[in-house]
């Protein structure tokens, strides 16, 4: 939720509001949270709907809400499970065959720089 001091903190702003739409929103098994850009709520099960027809990009957030990185997969990938080290989820190919990927991320690489 939002804090007194923090709201108090909002309400004093004279800066313009942007609104950044997502594609999708998850949250890793250590907490962070992982928000895909996009231009709006993709449908959840894509495995019934279009798959990931273009590249996504992900902007990763510590859980204090710290930005701390941006990741991007390639066409066709719908992630499933986001860990501290790896990513995995559904590659949709050209002909709509599902299998299954693993995308392991070096320590030095990770989210956060672990």
């Amino acid at each position: 939720g939002t804090t007194p001091g923090r709201t108090a903190a909002l309400r004093g702003t004279t800066a313009g509001v942007t609104a950044v739409l997502a594609g999708a929103v998850a949250t890793a098994r250590d907490g962070e949270l992982w928000v895909e850009r996009g231009d709006g709520p993709r449908d959840p099960l894509p495995q019934v709907a279009e798959p990931y027809r273009e590249r996504t990009t992900w902007d990763v957030f510590s859980v204090e809400g710290e930005w701390l990185s941006e990741v991007a997969f390639p066409a066709g990938f719908h992630p499933l499970e986001i860990g501290s080290d790896y990513v995995l989820g559904v590659h949709h190919d050209e002909l709509g065959v599902e299998r299954v990927r693993l995308y392991s991320f070096a320590e030095s690489d990770a989210p956060g720089g672990r």
